[in-house]
């Protein structure tokens, strides 16, 4: 088995595949392109009056898979435009993920990842779907013998990674404000035995907001975590997790976040599955102070339809340097209405309590209200051939906090997709 290595490109970096030429390596290129044209109430969320508008639109998803064996390397890269017909400027956000994983013997595993965006603020395509990702229940690696196995381990949901930050960053909304996000982490899985399972990850992140709007500051985040899960049964198991992390202001104060928590997770009945987290986050940021943190997903997958509900509470990173305690829930849901038809549901509240923002200029600080985030997706896809399908999506999106009021975006688009390529 021939590890591959990671090299810088830009920013974010690229795989270079292996040490070697490998006549295991395969390399499996796609692409999809979505483009279509919509309307918008409130396309950024704007405050005070606001007038819709028709939309064009232009998606660009281009994704490398490489496999070499039980190693594996993913590149995935994402753009997207938005030209509207009338008053509001055109807008495009961009991205590029880099993630690796080397099975290094039968118990021991070793990943890597490397992400950067850039997306504005309050945006209809500032967000991705969901805000959290569910990590596969699952681990291959290799016997006495040198033959591949899969060993089962509970599938854990976990916050989306592309959202560190956006929630804290509410208050941004309607003033066009674009965020850079780099970041980067690895990740170390042993397992003891048959039932123990031992994880330890770092990460870190630098946030950047060109042309930033008074009161900002961009920051850096560090952090570590420890896991530990043991299985209970073919059905259950257990756990304990422990994180640290630390942001560090340009201006204001610097945070430390200190979260331990335990686990649970259990196979409910066929093809249903519950996980939940739950713990305190303390947060040292010169008025030290703990919450309850924890985390929970019901998640249902059927032949035809999918069906989760997550909800979590922790702290969040804003870019008015001050970390704040975020409150979700979302829902999202899927059916197969025949062979070339899906229709997809997705909801999601996000409440960030009050909290006090550093004073970059005197070092006091500030008192910042509640504020909430609404929003809503229904959409229907229809497959046209292998490689084309026509999709069509309404949505409602809404903000409550910001001090002024802000009219809801309500919007649909419908569009062709093409996809070429890929397993």
């Amino acid at each position: 088995m021939r590890p591959f290595l990671l090299s810088s490109l830009g920013v974010v970096g690229i795989v270079a595949p292996f040490t070697q030429a490998s006549a295991q390596l395969r390399a499996t290129p796609s692409v999809s392109v979505n483009a279509g044209a919509g309307y918008s109430s409130n396309p950024y969320l704007t405050p005070g009056d606001t007038q819709g508008s028709g939309t064009a639109n232009l998606d660009v998803s281009p994704v490398l898979d490489l496999i070499d064996g039980l190693d594996r390397a993913t590149i995935a890269g994402n753009y997207n435009r938005t030209d509207y017909f009338s008053r509001y400027p055109s807008n495009d956000g961009y991205g590029v993920t880099v993630n690796g994983s080397h099975q290094i013997n039968a118990r021991t595993s070793f990943g890597v990842n490397v992400g950067f965006n850039s997306a504005v603020l309050g945006s209809a395509n500032a967000f991705p779907a969901s805000p959290f990702i569910t990590v596969p229940g699952s681990t291959t690696g290799v016997d006495s013998a040198g033959k591949p196995i899969t060993t089962p381990i509970p599938p854990t949901v976990i916050p989306n990674p592309a959202l560190v930050g956006s929630d804290g960053d509410l208050g941004l909304f309607g003033l066009l404000q674009r965020r850079n996000m780099l970041s980067g982490g690895a990740n170390f899985n042993y397992q003891p035995s048959d039932r123990s399972t031992w994880s330890f990850g770092i990460d870190a992140s630098r946030t950047d907001y060109p042309g930033q709007a008074i009161g900002l500051s961009s920051y850096r985040s560090y952090g570590a975590n420890a896991a530990y899960t043991r299985t209970l049964s073919a059905r259950e198991s257990v756990g304990a997790t422990l994180s640290v992390s630390v942001v560090d202001y340009q201006f204001g104060q610097t945070s430390k976040i200190y979260t331990p928590r335990l686990t649970y997770t259990r196979q409910l009945a066929t093809n249903w599955s519950l996980n939940l987290a739950v713990g305190t986050a303390i947060v040292d940021d010169g008025r030290s102070k703990a919450t309850v943190s924890a985390n929970g997903s019901l998640c249902k997958s059927g032949e035809r339809s999918n069906l989760c509900l997550t909800a979590s509470r922790d702290p969040s990173i804003s870019g008015f340097s001050g970390v704040r305690t975020t409150t979700s829930a979302n829902l999202s849901y899927s059916y197969q209405l025949a062979e070339t038809t899906s229709l997809s549901v997705s909801g999601a509240i996000n409440h960030i309590d009050q909290g006090f923002t550093a004073n970059p200029v005197n070092q006091t600080f500030l008192n910042q209200g509640s504020q909430d985030y609404f929003s809503a997706n229904v959409g229907l896809n229809r497959s046209i051939g292998r490689h084309l399908g026509v999709n069509g999506s309404v949505s409602y999106r809404d903000v409550n906090g910001l001090g002024v009021p802000v009219d809801a975006d309500i919007g649909g688009r419908i569009g062709l997709s093409w996809t070429i390529g890929g397993r």
